[in-house]
């Protein structure tokens, strides 16, 4: 009927009487500036700072060495395991296969590995 027909083609236009399927007129909308190019990626050191207060001065120093620590470990771990497969063998087995495993094991403890 032509009272559906006009209801359904008010309800599909805006307040200006534009369809809103079409594209805007204006193309500049949406697009970044110049200088919101320039800080994405950026985080200020403020930000880094309110998160190091909120959290605690010591508990942030603590993460941050635990951090360290653990990566330094597995650096170490890794430079172990290099060292042990570079052991001779000698009458099939390696002399310091023992000692080698434990401080393997050990670094792999330490790093809450399994």
């Amino acid at each position: 009927s032509p009272v559906v027909s006009s209801v359904s083609k008010l309800s599909q236009t805006n307040k200006e009487g534009q369809d809103p399927n079409k594209k805007a007129k204006n193309p500049e909308v949406g697009k970044l500036t110049e200088a919101d190019k320039a800080s994405i990626g950026r985080v200020q050191l403020s930000v880094f700072w309110a998160y190091l207060k909120a959290i605690g001065v010591l508990l942030s120093c603590i993460s941050l060495l635990l951090f360290l620590a653990h990566h330094l470990v597995s650096l170490f771990s890794n430079y172990w395991l290099s060292l042990w497969t570079d052991d001779p063998v000698v009458n099939g087995t390696q002399p310091n296969r023992l000692m080698r495993l434990g401080v393997y094991g050990g670094l792999g403890l330490s790093q809450g590995e399994d």
